[in-house]
């Protein structure tokens, strides 16, 4: 009796070993499969967070262009006032009374003119910068339609490569969960 039981005992370790050995196939072919797909998920999931930054980058450059318009803007507001301010002194000028009254608003049509020369002065630099930062806009979206291109491409690239293997991976999904089962 203690010969069958261990004659029993062998074939289950041998039987064992046969499902171990099966189970090792199965987990090598799933790895080949793996090898098949390469590194396309993480490349795909790498130019997503790309894009993501990019388009980030994107929102607040165009923020900062239209508050450098605002700014535009309000120095173009601020010459018209000075121009309004300087045309009525001039008119004031005309009926002075006393040489104080004539240096205090010759003083006040200097200062206008010194505040037009400032406006006009920080209207070209914002227009240089705007003229600067739309030139970085341009290339940032021309490089995010880019980026946009070749997620696409890697995209069906991969899910070419998974509608292929996919059955595959089941198949050997299954047969990794039935020798699995049976070495427990």
């Amino acid at each position: 009796m203690a010969k069958t039981n261990t004659v029993s005992a062998e074939i289950s370790i041998t039987q064992k070993l046969k499902q171990l050995y099966e189970l090792q196939l199965i987990d090598s072919e799933v790895d080949s499969i793996q090898i098949v797909k390469g590194e396309l998920p993480m490349v795909v999931s790498d130019l997503e967070d790309e894009i993501g930054g990019l388009s980030t980058r994107v929102h607040k450059l165009e923020g900062n262009i239209a508050e450098m318009d605002k700014d535009h803007n309000s120095h173009k507001i601020n010459i018209k006032q000075s121009e309004d301010n300087i045309k009525k002194y001039e008119k004031q000028l005309d009926s002075v009374k006393n040489n104080r009254e004539f240096d205090a608003l010759n003083k006040e049509i200097n200062l206008q003119r010194l505040e037009i020369q400032l406006s006009e002065k920080k209207m070209k630099e914002a227009a240089e910068q705007i003229k600067n930062k739309k030139v970085t806009l341009d290339t940032l979206k021309e490089k995010l339609a880019q980026k946009h291109k070749d997620v696409e491409e890697k995209r069906s690239e991969l899910a070419k490569i998974i509608e292929k293997t996919e059955k595959d991976e089941k198949a050997l999904a299954n047969k990794s969960d039935k020798a699995r089962k049976i070495l427990k």
